[in-house]
């Protein structure tokens, strides 16, 4: 999972007679995989995309700049009232910044450091006719389908957010391609009014 939060139950293995999966994925985490991952979590589950953060940030700051140095070359001694105007945009500013190159830089390296424990990297997720079930080294996750808050679809994988922060990664890589149009067909039939389609993740 791309959080290692555990969640919901752990349960027995229940794959005989009737009960077996219906599509079952299995995957190893990479670089690529966790970097669109934070673009979908930083711009679209956590709303910091560049165009609305990063670039009022940048020219905000320039803004700012240009007022400050354009004060102390005409020689004018700003009011108080001036002060904390500046004050205030100075802070909006910072706050822009940081959400916009800070937060996603942290956020991108704290993930990619799981690399280093290729033991971290596994997991296999099995769809079952009215759950999923999700197995890595350190945690077996068993939820229902209404558990998904949302489902968000790029051009390469599905990302089911079972909370706030934590999210199932889906590479349709990892499906065989004989099943992929009916396992996509599945999940909208599960997932209806919770699917939302951000194929520009991938794009840059």
């Amino acid at each position: 999972m791309a959080d290692e939060k555990r969640t919901g139950k752990k349960g027995p293995d229940r794959e005989n007679g009737k009960d077996v999966p219906l599509y079952r994925v299995s995957y190893t985490y990479d670089e690529r995989l966790l970097k669109i991952f934070c673009r979908v979590h930083m711009w679209y589950r956590k709303r910091q995309h560049p165009l609305f953060i990063a670039v009022p940030g940048v020219f905000l700051a320039g803004s700012l700049v240009f007022y400050v140095v354009s004060h102390i070359l005409s020689g004018e001694s700003p009011d108080g009232q001036q002060l904390v105007t500046v004050f205030l945009i100075g802070l909006f500013t910072a706050l822009l910044l940081w959400m916009g190159f800070v937060s996603p830089y942290v956020f991108r390296k704290t993930l990619l450091q799981n690399l280093d424990d290729p033991s971290k990297l596994k997991i296999d997720i099995r769809f079952y006719p009215d759950r999923f079930r999700a197995k890595n080294r350190l945690s077996d996750t068993e939820l229902p389908y209404g558990a998904v808050q949302v489902c968000y679809v790029t051009q390469s994988c599905l990302f089911l957010y079972i909370s706030r922060e934590q999210a199932l990664i889906v590479p349709f890589a990892a499906i065989p391609e004989k099943d992929r149009a009916g396992f996509q067909q599945f999940i909208q039939e599960k997932l209806k009014g919770r699917i939302r389609v951000r194929k520009y993740a991938e794009v840059f």
